[in-house]
This record gives C-alpha cells, sequence and structure tokens, in this order.
C-alpha cells in the first residue's frame, strides 16, 4: 500500500482527473520533493503545486500545497496502519481552491463537485492498485 501511495507515477490512476505528475527528485516521496501534477478541471487545464512535508515509511505521508495553481492551501494526510484485516488507511484533505488562480473561469460549484469526486474515489482506487496480484511466472 506505502509504495503506491508514495509514487507520484500511480497519481493518475489514483486522482480521476490528474493527467501527469511530476515530481523532482524524481521517484518515490521524500521529504521536501516537490511535485507539481496537470489536471483536468472540465474542459480547462489547471495546474497543482504541491511538497512532500512528511514521508515515514510505512506509516505517514503528508502533502502540503506549494504557491501558485488551482489551490490556494491544501494538505492531504496519509496515516496507515496494519490490522487483522490487512493495512487500513486513514486520510484526510483540507483545501481551499484559488480564485485569483480561477479568475472566474470555472464554476465554483462544478469544481468543488468534481474535487469531491476525485478525492472520494482515491481511496478505492488505492485499494484496489496495492492489490493487484502479479502474474505467476513460468
Amino acid at each position: 500500500m506505502w509504495d503506491v501511495l508514495v509514487d507520484p507515477l500511480y497519481a493518475p490512476k489514483l486522482y480521476r482527473d490528474v493527467l501527469f505528475m511530476e515530481a523532482r527528485p524524481r521517484g518515490k516521496a521524500v521529504k521536501g520533493q516537490k511535485r507539481k501534477a496537470v489536471a483536468m478541471a472540465g474542459r480547462t487545464r489547471v495546474v497543482i503545486y504541491g511538497q512532500v512535508a512528511e514521508a515515514v515509511p510505512p506509516e505517514r505521508f503528508v502533502l502540503k500545497q506549494m504557491p501558485g495553481g488551482l489551490f490556494e492551501s491544501y494538505t492531504e494526510e496519509f496515516r496507515l496502519s496494519e490490522s487483522k484485516l490487512g493495512t487500513e488507511v486513514k486520510a484526510g484533505f483540507d483545501y481551499h481552491l484559488s480564485l485569483g488562480y480561477l479568475k472566474g473561469a470555472l464554476n465554483i460549484a462544478l469544481l468543488e463537485n468534481g474535487i469531491a469526486n476525485s478525492l472520494g474515489g482515491f481511496l478505492k482506487n488505492l485499494k484496489q492498485i496495492a492489490e493487484l496480484k502479479p502474474l505467476p511466472e513460468g
């Protein structure tokens, strides 16, 4: 579960509207890693800038907003713990849209709905990808 969560290459599969994500330095999350995601908001391309604030394998992962882009501020926090049924993930998403960035180009209510749908599907997608079984060798 941890490896899928912290690898930016999985972002387009985890977040419904993310087209691609770049990370510097490349690779799985490390504290201070900067990320830039390009996503769809209706028929508009938007940019989201973030930075890894915490990456404590395999327990805690936190992304925070960097200046610019779709959000005035956001924080994504994930806590992972083992249970009898497997890995339990608790997620928190706190965000505020940047109205200056949007400049009235998008309907805020529709955008909020799209964000909610994307975040709502995130945990389902994470679980599905993390539980994929490899093909048998041979």
